[in-house]
């Protein structure tokens, strides 16, 4: 089943600012990685081993030695380094980044990174997509703010890509107006 999606969280201004959070959607303290769609554990399984190449020593030790994905509240999700940093993290100018997002861009692998990573901070709870309002994410409000951007305008792609463009058309665009 499709979420729903609410005006006021269609109508919320965000446009991520990489500079000033430092890619802290990756690093939250909590101990519980990124969820996974089901589709979603063969594209990890299959990538993982390209990643090595850019991650921390004790983010591969985990990855060959207890795998990268682990199962909380009967969920999917990728595991943790330290209760903080995915284990796909890696730093660049003391950014966090994916390692799969990388990859990607270099047109080295076909798959992006999960879909809960590319539509945070838009969480699906109860059948609901809502905005999830976090500190580490202040500064990307500021810039939608700034910029004029709705977090649906924002997140266009990754939306109409997780959803379907009817979804979209119907739930997004329609609210808009």
């Amino acid at each position: 089943m499709l979420p729903i999606i609410s005006k006021s969280t269609i109508d919320q201004k965000f446009a991520c600012d990489l500079l000033k959070c430092k890619g802290a959607c990756c690093t939250l303290t909590g101990g519980v990685g990124a969820p996974l769609m089901e589709s979603e554990i063969n594209f990890v399984k299959e990538f993982e081993y390209l990643t090595l190449q850019f991650l921390p020593e004790i983010n591969r030790k985990i990855i060959l030695e207890e795998g990268s994905i682990e199962i909380k509240n009967n969920t999917n999700v990728l595991k943790c380094v330290e209760n903080k940093d995915c284990v796909f993290v890696f730093y660049e100018d003391n950014i966090a980044k994916c390692s799969f997002e990388k990859l990607f861009n270099e047109n080295n692998i076909s798959w992006k990174k999960p879909m809960s990573c590319r539509l945070f901070p838009l969480r699906e709870r109860n059948g609901k997509l809502i905005f999830e309002p976090i500190d580490e994410c202040a500064s990307g409000v500021k810039n939608g703010v700034k910029l004029n951007t709705k977090i649906d305008n924002f997140l266009k792609k990754d939306l109409i890509e997780a959803y379907g463009k009817e979804w979209y058309f119907q739930n997004v665009a329609r609210k808009e107006s």
